[in-house]
């Protein structure tokens, strides 16, 4: 059984996920650093330790999404590779006649 993905699209998505929650933790991660250097206090206990497993869970999501998009990559130009030997040596068949 084959399954026909569209790489470029997985590969488009995984990079815009990554790039959506790369400036997600980011803006978290800038303001847990302000709230512990000048103890703001921004955002209560509870709150905190939500936006500590939302910046957790976006660095997981970010490493996978990486891990697919790479994955895909490398199939694309594995098929690209197979595709220039084809026309490769049907050239070269092509010249020997």
């Amino acid at each position: 059984m084959k399954i026909n993905f569209e790489n470029r699209k997985i590969a488009d998505n995984c990079t815009f996920i990554a790039y959506c929650l790369i400036i997600v933790i980011s803006f978290l991660g800038i303001l847990a650093i302000a709230d512990g250097l000048f103890r703001w206090d921004i955002l209560s206990p509870g709150i905190e330790k939500v936006a500590y497993l939302i910046m957790f869970s976006s660095v997981i999501i970010i490493f996978s999404a990486f891990l697919i998009s790479l994955m895909v990559n490398m199939n694309i130009m594995s098929q690209s590779m197979e595709d220039i030997s084809k026309h490769l040596n049907q050239k070269e068949d092509d010249t020997d006649d």
